[in-house]
């Protein structure tokens, strides 16, 4: 099988006849690609396909060239076109935080609310390869544990609180996000554009080293390829297929074992038992705590690995700690008590 028929096969693994789609499309040779390969298919398996794009006004006139070119593509292919945009850097200042992190908030929330808006259950994003092991490296500097180290999930359900979203919709959504380019390089993606002749927009940031994943892209990668290991793309990749294995299998222990220690749970309250957590492995034992941390405190991206060490270590030495929200942990009658 060639390279073209593979990657329309990859794409066809995730879609059914009948699909209501949304293809979030910047403009860049990765989604151009996704765009043309869906729009291949939509007699074929009768699809609905909407295209989306965010304009994070980071490129000046170079940004609101994306928007139209995107536009122009998404007519020209007879798909219905969404837009949102938004000042990144002016809300990346008042959020405090940098302005990638804001820019991929803003950027799913759009995302998922199109998604609601329209009844899509399907956001089809062109993260390839590549981006997969930046991620990981990325993570990896950053400090990630065996979750964090998988890389980009080719497939992911929306949950309540997902990018700071608390909307209802969502509590009993059925939308996925899916990678359908996750297998496929960028090396081939280029090929493909050549061989079809795709127009694409170039975003010159992207060969700046003002972010770290362009540092990791345009000098870390390099390095270690020409220095190292020139599969170094391919290392990578099957680690973290190793890890995702390991992680699914550590999963699956731990969710058998909440049932066995947890004797009471409710909406804002869990009753632990202690003699049965203190047993526990240590790599079950934190996973553990991290799992019902996740699931009374609805915001994810508070739960970090220094949290729920600390959560750890105050129950193993009997002591209460105070966790975010005005939610606390404490021992009570040989029980863990963990409420608001």
């Amino acid at each position: 099988m060639d390279l073209f028929l593979n990657i329309k096969e990859e794409v066809k693994k995730f879609i059914k006849i009948k699909d209501k789609i949304l293809i979030c499309v910047s403009g860049g040779p990765d989604s151009v690609v996704l765009f043309h390969i869906i729009n291949r298919l939509k007699k074929e398996f009768n699809l609905q396909i909407f295209i989306a794009h965010f304009n994070h006004k980071l490129r000046g006139k170079d940004s609101e060239k994306d928007a139209l070119f995107v536009k122009q593509l998404a007519k020209e292919y007879k798909n219905k076109f969404v837009y949102s945009s938004k000042n990144i850097k002016e809300l990346s200042k008042k959020k405090n935080f940098g302005p990638e992190k804001t820019a991929r908030e803003e950027r799913y929330k759009f995302f998922i609310k199109t998604a609601i808006k329209y009844k899509i259950n399907k956001i089809l994003l062109a993260h390839n390869m590549d981006d997969n092991v930046e991620t990981i490296l990325f993570r990896f500097i950053k400090g990630a544990g065996t979750e964090g180290l998988i890389g980009i999930p080719e497939i992911r359900k929306v949950n309540y609180g997902d990018f700071g979203l608390q909307l209802n919709n969502l509590k009993k959504s059925k939308i996925f996000i899916i990678r359908p380019l996750l297998k496929v390089s960028r090396k081939e993606i280029m090929q493909y554009i050549k061989i079809n002749n795709l127009k694409y927009r170039i975003d010159k940031t992207n060969e700046q080293n003002i972010f770290v994943r362009n540092k990791i892209r345009n000098f870390l990668i390099p390095l270690i390829e020409k220095n190292f290991n020139l599969s170094f793309k391919s290392t990578v990749s099957n680690i973290s297929k190793i890890l995702y294995y390991d992680n699914d299998f550590l999963e699956m222990i731990c969710n058998k074992v909440m049932t066995e220690i947890i004797i009471k749970k409710s909406k804002n309250k869990v009753i632990i038992s202690l003699k049965k957590y203190k047993k526990l492995h240590p790599a079950i034992r934190l996973r553990c705590i991290r799992n019902i941390l996740k699931e009374i405190i609805k915001k994810h991206r508070i739960i970090t690995f220094t949290l729920i060490n600390n959560t750890d270590n105050s129950i193993l030495n009997n002591r209460r700690i105070d966790l975010p929200l005005k939610y606390k942990c404490y021992i009570k009658d040989d029980k863990i008590i963990i409420s608001a």
